[in-house]
């Protein structure tokens, strides 16, 4: 509660930061995927991991995590990334427009014969071009 005052107050005190995309926001951090299905993303306390960021890294991001999960765990778990920060990113700084676009993104990768290929030629371009503002 302290941070999210904190965060309110320097908005107030400096609008340049909202406008520039200096404001944190926390997103619940991807569940990891194993050969048993997910686990959850809580700790032992049963709380929600959640990842903090500026609203203007999201884009590079979501980059650097699909590529982390295609290298790691493979295609299927790259789409269900994407798709997991499209639905935040919906939720917490994406508009109606973009939003729309992101998830027909996260649906043609998902139905592609190369999904790391159309990430490389599609996907990651338009992220790099998407300017996010928290709403």
């Amino acid at each position: 509660m302290a941070d999210e005052t904190e965060t309110q107050n320097e908005s107030a005190l400096y609008p340049s930061l909202t406008e520039e995309g200096f404001i944190m926001v926390e997103v619940p951090e991807m569940q990891n995927v194993t050969a048993d299905g997910p686990y959850p993303n809580s700790d032992m306390r049963g709380l929600t991991k959640m990842e903090r960021l500026q609203v203007r890294d999201f884009p590079g991001h979501v980059c650097r995590r699909v590529e982390t999960a295609f290298q790691r765990q493979g295609p299927a778990a790259a789409c269900a990334t994407l798709a997991h920060y499209q639905a935040h990113g919906k939720a917490i700084l994406l508009d109606e427009p973009s939003a729309k676009r992101m998830g027909e993104l996260v649906s043609a990768m998902t139905k592609s014969s190369n999904p790391e290929r159309f990430f490389q030629s599609e996907v990651k371009p338009w992220l790099l071009r998407l300017t996010p503002h928290a709403r």
